[in-house]
């Protein structure tokens, strides 16, 4: 496997035979997948929260019901 520099970034190559540019700098990659670790973490909690909103709507919901009926049937 072949490889070029890249003119623009000393740390890209392009791959010859399949034309690819790869990144070489080991640590911008590490820095790219704690990142991308960082966003799907965020995003598990906002979906989690989410749920957690929506399970509370649902109990008000009952609770209301149960009022209402508690109060009519008084």
């Amino acid at each position: 496997m072949t490889h070029i520099k890249v003119k623009e970034n000393a740390s890209y190559v392009r791959d010859e035979n399949s034309g690819a540019i790869l990144n070489t700098n080991i640590s911008e990659y590490h820095t790219y997948l704690q990142q991308k670790a960082l966003k799907e973490l965020e995003s598990q909690k906002i979906k989690n929260l989410e749920e957690d909103v929506n399970s509370i709507k649902t109990d008000l919901e009952e609770i209301k019901g149960l009022l209402r009926r508690f109060l009519n049937g008084s």
